[in-house]
């Protein structure tokens, strides 16, 4: 989701958030004031994952002297 955008000069930044796990992937298409399209770019699909990691350590000897 595009949460956020800003500009400076030449240079313009979309801020998009990704609320919820899940795969996700998107992409971008643009032009110019002079209506020259930019080269679309894709990013490819990505996992979002905010569930911390189950560790089980087990089978483990301790030394006895």
């Amino acid at each position: 989701m595009l949460s956020g955008w800003s500009g400076s000069g030449d240079v313009h930044t979309a801020t998009v958030s990704f609320n919820e796990d899940g795969e996700y992937a998107f992409t971008i298409h643009g032009k110019d004031l002079a209506d020259n399209e930019f080269e679309s770019y894709s990013s490819g699909e990505f996992i979002i994952d905010t569930e911390p990691p189950v560790v089980e350590i087990s089978g483990v000897l301790t030394w006895q002297s």
